[in-house]
């Protein structure tokens, strides 16, 4: 909206979004003087903007009048059609102090602008949506009662859970972009992998694994050590497979089966008795 203030030294613009049913939201407005006049209102006294999205073509009023607190204004609009992906997605609309001609150069400014808007608009509604989309896949990782260790195509931890560290008793969350099998190996030292459930042959197998069967799912359990009891965790891991049908990726999905592990053993106690 600055943007077009610059270029056409207009007093005030207004950027409109159409919802679904081709009612108008205003989305954002700016005025170059600060006397509580809300743009928005200009725009919609005569119906331009609305009209705008209706033809879809470039919409001028050369004398428009507004009311404000009592005072009557005298403008002169122009509103401009953005569309994205066929159809008008926004209206781009400046007003001038005064009765104002517009040349070929003023119109193929705003032309111009409307299509550079158009670009921006779509990449941050394309943000908006893979952020919603993130936000919502974290709320479920950071839910879920299994643990989630998410690797791309060479081995480098790209996501986990607080679930994950919880089973294994390491934090990762500094680790991210890093190769797993590195972390693990650089943990060894400290005695931290092998109460999480690795030794350092396991370590090993699984950088092969990594290395040269990326298609095969594997299943393992493994027990690890705390102060208060055992936990039994079983492990499986899995090739993730793009849109394409290739593989991006490894998933290993931790799942605490303390319980089913008791309950077997006291299963095969009675039955030994």
């Amino acid at each position: 909206l600055k943007t077009a203030l610059k270029l056409l030294q207009g007093r005030a613009a207004a950027l409109f979004h159409i919802d679904n049913d081709g009612r108008l939201e205003t989305l954002a407005e700016y005025s170059s003087e600060d006397d509580g006049l809300r743009p928005a209102s200009i725009f919609k006294t005569g119906s331009i903007a609305p009209r705008t999205a209706q033809t879809a073509t470039i919409q001028v009023m050369p004398e428009l009048r507004h009311t404000h607190n009592g005072v009557a204004y005298l403008f002169s609009v122009i509103c401009v059609p953005i569309q994205r992906g066929g159809r008008v997605r926004e209206v781009l609309c400046v007003a001038f102090d005064a009765p104002h001609v517009f040349v070929k150069r003023e119109l193929d400014a705003i032309t111009l602008l409307a299509v550079q808007a158009a670009g921006h608009l779509e990449n941050a509604t394309l943000y908006e949506y893979i952020q919603e989309r993130n936000d919502r896949m974290r709320a479920i990782l950071n839910s879920t009662r299994d643990g989630i260790i998410l690797l791309d195509s060479g081995g480098r931890l790209a996501d986990t859970n607080p679930s994950a560290k919880r089973l294994l008793g390491i934090d990762l969350d500094e680790d991210f972009g890093q190769n797993l099998v590195d972390v693990l190996l650089q943990q060894a030292n400290t005695g931290e992998i092998e109460n999480a459930g690795y030794s350092r042959d396991e370590v090993t197998a699984l950088a092969r694994q990594l290395r040269l069967e990326p298609t095969r799912i594997s299943r393992r359990q493994f027990t690890r050590t705390t102060a208060k009891q055992p936990i039994y965790i079983e492990e499986i891991g899995s090739p993730v497979i793009d849109s394409e049908g290739q593989i991006s990726g490894r998933l290993l999905v931790l799942r605490d089966v303390t319980e089913q592990k008791l309950l077997a053993d006291y299963r095969d106690e009675i039955t030994h008795m």
